[in-house]
């Protein structure tokens, strides 16, 4: 039997149809009265709140903080705001969240994060240290970064996503602008965009399938490794006005141009720059050698 109640001018909402289907039930269930409408319009109240006001997950308490995922989960709020801890168990639960709810009709839409210390203070998620998650389906993290609400974008500056199997990972629209951290290294990666994240200082691509990267609007750079890779093309290293550390080490690079190297020494001193090309088949080793020597730079190759 289907009842269904058109409710006008309820709750803000114009107009909604709220339909509750009955299952096959014991005698005991078909002998109950039907649900009033008072309540049926509070389900379709909580149902809009969900689906428009942040509902907070209290991460100080473990119990609290497995009720309100299975809250989420349940009625498919769209707005969440968690406030504690900010340690990987956690953030991997939150993840899984998010992938659960990603197929759904009302997928979460927006994750805002609030960090509480064990000493009780309340700060702003500056970092993600997510190495080895573990996670069945490593989408469910570009989903959970595509999920987090612009303020805690915002106030991100370390992104650590060490060995978690991932393929691709979408950077270029997460307003990432005070992100000066980035390690991706152990993953599967064999593309990726960086040119969004111009506060970068350290960046760590080691260890996935890359063939080609762009660093060249990554102007604060002063560390860069790209070793264990199958690179055989890297743009934008001349723009580097910082660099001090460059790893390119087992690659499939066949030349490096010296002319790099001396942009870079016109910046800052050519003692300060250690370079790694070993493990390449590179063909000008003879000239690469011979300016690093005269220079003083530090080379491996």
């Amino acid at each position: 039997m289907e009842i269904k109640y058109n409710i006008i001018r309820k709750l803000g909402i114009p107009f909604i149809t709220v339909a509750i289907t009955s299952c096959q039930a014991s005698k005991q269930q078909a002998d109950q009265p039907d649900l009033p409408v008072e309540e049926i319009i509070d389900v379709v109240g909580e149902q809009y709140n969900n689906a428009h006001n942040p509902y907070e997950i209290n991460g100080r308490s473990e119990a609290f903080f497995r009720e309100g995922l299975s809250y989420v989960k349940t009625f498919r709020v769209q707005h969440v705001y968690y406030c504690g801890p900010a340690n990987k168990d956690h953030m991997r639960f939150l993840i899984k969240l998010v992938g659960q709810m990603r197929d759904q009709d009302s997928p979460l839409i927006s994750l805002q994060l609030i960090r509480i210390d064990a000493d009780g203070d309340v700060r702003y998620v500056n970092g993600f240290h997510l190495s080895k998650l573990g996670l069945n389906n490593p989408d469910d993290l570009n989903s959970f970064l595509l999920a987090l609400s612009a303020h805690t974008r915002n106030n991100l500056q370390v992104l650590d996503l060490f060995c978690n199997q991932l393929t691709s990972i979408n950077l270029a629209n997460l307003n990432l602008n005070q992100l000066t951290n980035l390690r991706l290294s152990h993953n599967k990666l064999t593309d990726i965009d960086i040119d969004s994240l111009h506060q970068l200082g350290d960046l760590n691509l080691s260890r996935n399938n890359l063939i080609t990267v762009n660093v060249g609007n990554q102007t604060q750079l002063s560390r860069c490794n790209l070793s264990h890779n199958q690179l055989t093309t890297v743009n934008g290293l001349g723009n580097l006005n910082a660099l001090k550390y460059l790893n390119l080490s087992h690659n499939n690079l066949t030349s490096f141009d010296v002319a790099i190297l001396d942009r870079l020494g016109s910046r800052l001193p050519y003692s300060n720059l250690s370079l790694n090309l070993s493990y390449n088949p590179i063909k000008n080793k003879d000239e690469i050698k011979a300016f690093c020597i005269s220079r003083n730079i530090n080379l491996k190759i």
